[in-house]
């Protein structure tokens, strides 16, 4: 079955909807051309720290345990299977999977939408899709969603996956790393349930059930993560990898491409975006003490 690739590991970054709680916005994912390196730590009596209000995550005694992980992100026209999901806009692939498997996802201003995936090894389609991510996104909102997929193997196998899944923002405050001290940070919680159910032909196999639970603290300042704290459990199945956690080696900085709502009352449009010496930004209301940052992706 295809993996999941992680756009929380995706989004980040945004505006304020005070001096300490953090909003994120589509502005704060990976682009196009992205590519994202991960760092994995000892999980050694690790755990997710608490959740709530002005909340010091000290995780600064993380010891890297020699393990990285790479994430690419690409137009799917750029991926091997640039047709298998027409209305994709967004694709990202782990660059250490064996499978080489690739997600497709809508991603739009409102929230990110998984759609399928694709690999040598098969096609994962989701009859009923998946929700990720909605925007904005702020401390305490949730999201709720169902979903349901088939993988078609090229072996002759399929799995007939249905799940459900809930997304909390359920802290803000300050993290701690070995690298540096990040205020501002949102720490987001996904919950994770699904059955896998095997068939070889007309012929069931057998069936398992995971939960996942994944935390991720982002900082409004980013559009990659700063953190992550994964747990497994496989009923039913093999698991052999029930705890990692890895923070974000090259962080960048959010990139507004196209026009962005950046308050409730107050639009920017930039165009051209990109742009090689010259773009014209146009407001529909006149901000005072602003300071605009210009950054080049490349």
């Amino acid at each position: 079955m295809k993996k999941i690739y992680s756009l929380c590991v995706l989004i980040l970054s945004g505006t304020y909807i005070n001096a300490q709680s953090p909003t994120i916005t589509s502005c704060n994912l990976p682009i196009i051309g992205d590519t994202i390196y991960f760092l994995r730590v000892d999980t050694t009596g690790l755990t997710e720290g608490n959740k709530g209000a002005n909340i010091t995550w000290n995780f600064s005694s993380l010891t890297l345990n020699g393990q990285k992980d790479t994430t690419i992100y690409y137009t799917p026209s750029a991926t091997p299977f640039p047709t298998s999901f027409p209305s994709s806009n967004y694709s990202a692939t782990d660059n250490g999977s064996a499978f080489q498997d690739y997600g497709y996802y809508d991603n739009q201003t409102t929230g990110t939408t998984l759609l399928g995936g694709d690999s040598p090894q098969g096609t994962t389609n989701y009859s009923d899709t998946w929700q990720l991510y909605w925007f904005p996104l702020n401390y305490l909102d949730s999201l709720g969603d169902s979903f349901k997929a088939v993988f078609n193997g090229t072996s002759g196998a399929t799995i007939r996956r249905q799940g459900t899944s809930k997304t909390v923002a359920d802290g803000y405050g300050t993290l701690i790393l070995p690298t540096a001290t990040y205020p501002n940070v949102l720490r987001i919680k996904l919950q994770e349930t699904e059955t896998d159910s095997v068939f070889f032909g007309a012929s069931f196999i057998g069936s398992s059930i995971i939960t996942l639970t994944q935390f991720y603290w982002i900082n409004p300042t980013y559009r990659n993560g700063l953190y992550y704290y994964q747990t497994i459990v496989n009923i039913g199945g093999v698991n052999n990898d029930p705890k990692h956690a890895a923070y974000w080696q090259n962080l960048k900085p959010c990139l507004a491409t196209g026009t962005y709502e950046i308050t409730n009352n107050k639009t920017v449009n930039v165009y051209p975006n990109p742009f090689s010496s010259q773009t014209t930004l146009q407001t529909d209301k006149v901000f005072k003490n602003a300071t605009l940052t210009v950054y080049n992706s490349f």
